[in-house]
This record gives C-alpha cells, structure tokens and sequence, in this order.
C-alpha cells in the first residue's frame, strides 16, 4: 500500500510516528493525538497538549535538534525540555540502539505529567535464543522505563502489541492443549473455570520468562494472588472482569478469527491514579483490517488535573514539536513516508486525504483523555490514537 499523508499525517491529528532502521517495511508504531478544537472543554483542551516527544525506549537514538542522543540532550539544560528522561540502564551501547532501530516505541508526553508508551513488542516468532534475548530484553527496558517515569511522578500508560499474554485464559492455545491432554476442565463460567484449574492458572504466570516478567509488574486480576504493590493495571482486564475468549490477535491464515480462537496481547497498562480514571474499556473484535483487533480505554482524568501542580498548556499549546510527522518525515513538501518503508520504491505523491476511520490497516489502541470522542479508532502499523 501507498503509505502517504492521509495515513501519516491525518486531518484534525497530530501525528508522530517511527518506521525501522534496518528492517525497512518490517515494523512501525504511530500515536495519534486529535487537536483540540472550539468545542471542546477548557479542561479537555489542556489534556490534549503535546509537551514533548520521544523515540524508542532507550534514549539512545539522536536528537535532531541537539544532534546528540535524548540521554546526553537530557543532561543539558539548553536540549533538557525536549526530553522526557527516566532512562533506563543498559551497559551495551549497541543493545540499547538494537532496542530502538526497529520503530517499535514512541514516547509522548502530554499535559498534566501523563506519559504514553506506544509499543510493538517483540514476539520471536522464529523461536531463536538470539530473538528470546532481544525480546526479554526489549521488554525489561519497558518496564524500567515505565518505572522510572512513575518515581519521577509521571502518570503512565504502556498501549499496543505486548505480545504476552497476562493469565491462561487470554491464551486459546494453552487451553485447548490442557483440556486434550486432560490436564485442564472446562467451564464456561470464567470464576469456576479458573478456580477448577488454580494449580495450573498460577502456573501459567510464569511460564515463560516474558511472562513472569510482566506479571510482575502488573496487578493480578484472577483473585487468587494476594494483592501486592505493582506497578501497572491491565486496565481493560479490570474493567470487563474475567471474560472468557476475550482475545486480541488472531491467525488468519487458519481462519481462526470466525471461530475466536486466539489470543489476548495486546495490551492497555496504566499507573494507580490513572486506572482509577476509567470509565470505559474494552476490545473492538468487529473491526477489521488486520489479524489483530483494536483495544480502548477512556480515562476522564479531571482529578489528575484537577491535582496536578504541573500545566504546560500555555507553553505549548501552540509550539511544533521536532518529532511531528509532516516535518520529521518532510511530508509538508510532498514527500511520501512510504519512502522510509521501502529502498526501493521512490516516493509517491500527496494523495487526497481520508479520514482516520477509513485507515484501518493494523492493530489499535486507543486512550481518550475524557469521555468525549472516545469511540474511534485509526490505524498505522501499530498505532494508538489519543481523543
């Protein structure tokens, strides 16, 4: 497909996207934020600024505006307001610009200290050591970067692919091979389903190293686990219960979408104070366009603002940010961001613009700040759209 300005840069958003480096075509993610318009609400108006925009995870990636990498910009006072921080600890240099030249993560920072993570996590498809490495990897800078966001006061959500699924019953595969193999008993009813298999529930927890990962970074949602102090709330989960077949990702090549059998990966993360502001989630398994499904969440975070010392409005309500598609990827002059998925092909022209609605080509998350605007969703690669 032409990957032209009515997908990067849609009408009424801003856009910020990362394409790979190497891997040209092969992966990308894209946050969508809607621009505030008369309509809307004062309170709403400041929860839509744009204060700064990163990407990958690292920090290691450059720049422009400095011409050296967010971690060395951070440090200056003159670069410091374009970075976000919180930068994880990593020994290897060339890990850490392994980890964010494959367009897997953008980082926006938004008014009243809310920080997005958009992420297209590994999966190590091919089952290799090496893809194993990178994918643990990749996932603990995540969540280390999260963590540090939150001790420096950020509320924080991680959206996208995760590419693991949480508990046993958000994994189609595992169930059907335990019931099988007689390992596992059916029931419909998710509670009694679970407590029947308990042994096995916990035991899925942990078991892959990705998993266990997660797990422990994330609230427990099956009642069976007393409560401990995490980090994140798989916001979604909490909000729908525990709904049996509530899956996100499909294999199409074996039709198992008619038939919902998949699996749940794709994943909305949030701070305390930010899943106390939900008011709405749920899976969009209607939506077409790709093997994966959208997800949503809408937080009316009133409070936070209400709360929050910090309102960069003024200061940014009309600034551009270096990382703005149109200009990052020079599309305001015509050029085609289709240009950095391929070496091959040329650029091709502007074409008429779409609205985001008719752009579905991949999996979604979408977070809105409010419960205005909340039931949409837009699509580039991996994208999150924010309302």
């Amino acid at each position: 497909m032409d990957i032209d300005r009515s997908i990067a840069d849609p009408e009424g958003y801003r856009s910020f996207l990362t394409v790979p480096v190497s891997r040209k075509g092969y992966s990308g993610v894209g946050v969508f934020v809607r621009k505030s318009n008369q309509k809307d609400s004062d309170y709403v108006k400041r929860a839509l600024t744009v204060v700064k925009v990163e990407e990958g995870i690292t920090g290691t990636l450059t720049l422009k505006p400095a011409k050296r990498s967010y971690r060395e910009s951070y440090e200056l006072p003159e670069f410091q307001n374009l970075c976000i921080g919180g930068y994880p600890e990593l020994s290897d240099p060339d890990t850490c610009k392994k980890i964010d030249s494959e367009g897997r993560c953008v980082i926006v920072e938004l008014n009243f200290d809310l920080v997005v993570i958009s992420v297209y996590c590994p999966a190590n498809s091919m089952r290799t050591e090496e893809g194993e490495a990178f994918r643990i990897t990749f996932l603990k800078c995540l969540l280390e970067r999260a963590d540090n966001l939150a001790k420096m006061g950020k509320h924080v959500v991680i959206m996208g692919d995760i590419n693991v699924s949480l508990d046993l019953i958000d994994n189609d595969e595992t169930i059907k091979t335990g019931l099988h193999e007689k390992i596992l008993t059916w029931d419909e009813d998710s509670a009694k389903f679970e407590e029947i298999n308990k042994k096995y529930v916990l035991e899925f927890k942990k078991s892959t190293e990705p998993r266990s990962l997660l797990n422990d970074y994330t609230y427990d949602t099956t009642g069976m686990i007393s409560k401990e102090d995490k980090l994140l709330h798989d916001v979604v989960r909490e909000f729908t219960g525990r709904r049996l077949k509530m899956y996100t990702v499909w294999n199409t090549l074996l039709n198992s979408r008619s038939l919902n059998i998949g699996s749940r990966i794709d994943l909305i993360l949030a701070t305390d104070k930010l899943a106390a502001c939900v008011k709405a989630a749920d899976i969009w398994p209607s939506i077409f366009g790709s093997d994966h499904c959208p997800i949503f969440t809408d937080f009316d975070i009133q409070k936070i603002a209400d709360d929050s010392k910090t309102d960069s409005y003024e200061q940014f309500k009309s600034k551009n940010n270096h990382f703005d598609a149109s200009r990052f990827y020079n599309l305001h002059i015509g050029k085609s961001i289709d240009f950095f998925f391929s070496s091959k092909k040329k650029s091709v022209p502007i074409k008429q613009q779409q609205s985001p609605e008719k752009q579905s080509q991949s999996s979604s998350s979408t977070v809105s700040s409010s419960q205005e605007n909340s039931q949409q969703s837009s699509t580039k690669r991996k994208a999150s759209k924010i309302v």
